[in-house]
């Protein structure tokens, strides 16, 4: 008796067979030759005899195809390792199937995702190459010529191992490894816009009034702008004067004063999204653009530039650390993972204590005292 077939006597052959170690697999060959499919059936029986187990419990999971495997054999004839599998898969197919897994938030999921293609799109070549090619970049060349920011090219290093551990689905694998090894690591300078609060509130006064709330709840809250945009009323805890907020770190909590709650109330949901047509919760870009413009034409109107919407967080911070508001309460708000993204704010504020003090002991601020 012949091969089985996927339909009742057509189609393509299937596997029906099981290995100790392994159970039953019952899968497709992807082929209506029989010819060819007594040559795959006999490659299951090398991956077996050969001890590459991991390998057929993968394809009999469906984590990779039949034809994969043809594939990784035609190019060596030695014992097959899921590990070598893995590194002959085509690079998009797996960033494709790797960015779902990429991180616990969607932020950080489209964080790594804008990365992975923006490196796809300088090195087109690796569009349509296999996993292992990451290791033949050349890496010191791409980082000598980058013209982006430092910050850009440190997200796509970690994007790139982040990448690697879950496609390999280990750590310590030695392709990831060896590629992490190659791709420089830039110094970045710390973000440290000249602001204050007397400015930001000459800012919001420059606004339309129905904006002024969403500028206040992000100052007020630290929040991420992408936090605010995405929060709705069903994030607004009246008893605790707080609000959930979800991000690139996970899900949480940021707390308010109750006359901060009452102006977080009148700006979640962003009210400038209502006006927006044709926007889904996935596309946050409209509602981002407006909240931009705004805040730009607000800096003009009282003779500044060049700061970020995301400088309302640093806003946040800065103004903690010169209250003198203990580390671990700052970090607490803004959900830092590690303290020492919290303690750069201390920086600044520590750093004109420093100066007060020399100039004191030097009698500068006693005689400008007496002077004034």
């Amino acid at each position: 008796m012949g091969p089985a077939r996927t339909g009742k006597g057509t189609g393509a052959f299937q596997f029906d067979r099981r290995f100790a170690g392994v159970g039953r697999i019952k899968k497709s060959a992807s082929t209506e030759s029989v010819r060819e499919f007594r040559r795959r059936d006999a490659l299951l029986t090398k991956l077996f005899e050969t001890s590459a187990l991991d390998v057929l419990k993968a394809f009999r999971d469906g984590k990779i195809t039949i034809e994969e495997i043809v594939e990784a054999d035609r190019g060596n004839n030695a014992a097959m390792s899921l590990h070598r599998l893995a590194a002959s898969q085509n690079l998009s197919h797996a960033i494709d199937a790797a960015l779902p897994k990429m991180g616990g938030a969607t932020e950080t999921r489209a964080r790594y995702a804008r990365s992975l293609r923006k490196l796809l799109r300088l090195i087109p070549t690796l569009a349509y190459g296999r996993v292992g090619d990451l290791a033949t970049v050349d890496w010191a060349h791409l980082a000598e010529t980058w013209t982006d920011s430092a910050s850009d090219w440190n997200h796509i290093r970690r994007a790139v191992s982040h990448f690697l551990t879950v496609h390999f689905d280990d750590k310590f694998h030695p392709v990831r490894r060896s590629v992490v090894k190659l791709i420089p690591e830039k110094r970045e300078t710390p973000r440290a816009p000249d602001q204050s609060v007397e400015l930001f509130l000459r800012i919001v006064d420059a606004m339309p009034a129905p904006a002024r709330p969403c500028f206040m709840t992000v100052a007020l809250t630290g929040m991420r702008i992408s936090e605010y945009i995405d929060a709705d009323a069903s994030a607004l805890r009246p008893e605790t004067n707080s609000v959930v907020v979800d991000g690139k770190t996970g899900r949480g909590v940021v707390y308010m004063t109750p006359e901060g709650f009452a102006i977080a109330k009148a700006a979640i949901p962003c009210p400038l999204a209502r006006a927006v047509p044709r926007e889904t919760p996935t596309n946050r870009k409209p509602r981002y653009r407006i909240m931009r413009r705004l805040f730009t034409n607000a800096q003009k109107a009282v003779g500044v530039s060049g700061l970020t919407l995301h400088d309302l967080r640093h806003l946040f911070g800065q103004t903690a650390a010169d209250e003198n508001v203990p580390t671990v309460q700052t970090q607490a708000q803004l959900r830092h993972s590690d303290p020492k993204m919290t303690r750069r704010y201390e920086m600044p504020a520590q750093a004109r204590r420093a100066a007060e003090a020399v100039a004191e002991r030097m009698g500068i601020t006693k005689t400008v005292k007496k002077v004034s």
